[in-house]
């Protein structure tokens, strides 16, 4: 088994396996896959597709319709790329998109045939990129949101397919956790709570009933679960989580 790089992975649940996709000591794309009837993870085929990444990239994927969909930042050009598998092509590369900030976080929401992918890019604005089933990829939403590629990033698909209103959340240098969607005029922001670090990682999940859970760490060191209608009503409740057990990225 290769040696994770200390911040930079990716969990993805597949019908009955669990597929971690991580950046080794060397900064080249790893896949490990647990089975349920497995006694252990073993490597998988994007371990062979040898693929060599910017060292502060970050990772996002997703699945659908059979298909899996890895997004990295390429050290080269600073472009993010995106690789397919499917059990019958393998791990193949796909579209490749504008060049963002060295180490812009990287985002996607996923619903239906659509798929949004956001990232900061050269100029530090946040960037759209639009997928769907009839047509590929185009260019989205023309955001004017100025982020620093530091800060967190997350994103939720929309809650009514009629009204298509992805929420994101991401944090600023006043260490805020805060929520928006592209419709909100510039500069408009929920303040959610408060995080250790705007580096830290920030995830939020959103069940078919559309209740949101967001977890980060906050200013204390605790693991922080706030659950509502990921907007203003978001209740919280910690989980302390030992000193030498707390990182970055969770």
């Amino acid at each position: 088994m290769g040696i994770l790089s200390r911040y930079h992975y990716q969990l993805l649940i597949i019908r009955l396996q669990i597929h971690i996709f991580y950046l080794s000591t060397e900064n080249a794309l790893r896949e490990r896959i647990l089975s349920n009837n497995s006694t252990g993870p073993t490597d998988g085929p994007l371990s062979t597709f040898n693929t060599r990444v910017h060292a502060n990239s970050h990772i996002s994927a997703t699945f659908s319709s059979g298909e899996i969909k890895l997004y990295y930042q390429d050290a080269a050009s600073l472009r993010f790329q995106e690789l397919l598998y499917t059990p019958a092509t393998g791990w193949t590369n796909g579209s490749q998109f504008p060049p963002a900030a060295s180490g812009s976080r990287i985002a996607t929401a996923l619903w239906e045939d659509n798929l949004r992918l956001y990232f900061v890019n050269e100029s530090n604005i946040l960037v759209e990129q639009k997928w769907a089933s009839q047509g590929g990829w185009s260019e989205g939403t023309d955001t004017g949101r100025e982020l620093d590629p530091r800060s967190s990033l997350a994103a939720l698909p929309p809650k009514d397919p009629s009204n298509l209103i992805v929420r994101m959340y991401s944090t600023d240098a006043y260490s805020e956790l805060f929520t928006f969607t592209l419709k909100d005029p510039v500069g408009r922001k929920g303040i959610i709570g408060n995080v250790r670090d705007m580096a830290d990682d920030v995830t939020a999940t959103q069940t078919s009933d559309g209740v949101v859970s967001v977890w980060f760490v906050e200013r204390g060191g605790d693991l922080m679960r706030k659950t509502g209608d990921g907007e203003t009503d978001m209740r919280g409740a910690s989980v302390r989580v030992a000193a030498n057990d707390q990182d970055p990225q969770w």
